[in-house]
């Protein structure tokens, strides 16, 4: 375990040494991108955290968001999409389809 630990921050350094400093991270809070925002927070403890909140979260995910965001002191940025996830299901080409397909299944 040490080893790969070793290994994660080894990679992280070569990429942060490789490029411009990345000016934000992204995360969906999932096991990976926790772990990758750890590192990052050793190295750049005000990176801002990006989180894309499209209305289809599990309560618990964003509980979890939540308490990491406090634990670690996160500049937590939360993006909203423009559309309420009712609107958008509505404007979208799978809603569409799917209802026209449901509609003629049941008018036979």
């Amino acid at each position: 375990m040490d080893h790969a630990i070793a290994e994660a921050n080894r990679l992280v350094d070569e990429a942060l040494a490789a490029g411009p400093a990345p000016e934000c991270v992204t995360s969906s809070f999932q096991s990976e991108c926790v772990i990758l925002v750890h590192l990052l927070l050793a190295r750049r403890p005000r990176i801002p955290v990006l989180f894309l909140d499209t209305g289809y979260h599990f309560a618990e995910t964003l509980a979890y968001r939540d308490q990491m965001a406090a634990h670690w002191k996160l500049k937590l940025v939360n993006l909203t999409p423009q559309l309420t996830t009712r609107n958008r299901n509505r404007n979208s080409a799978y809603y569409t389809t799917r209802r026209r397909t449901a509609a003629a299944a049941c008018a036979k």
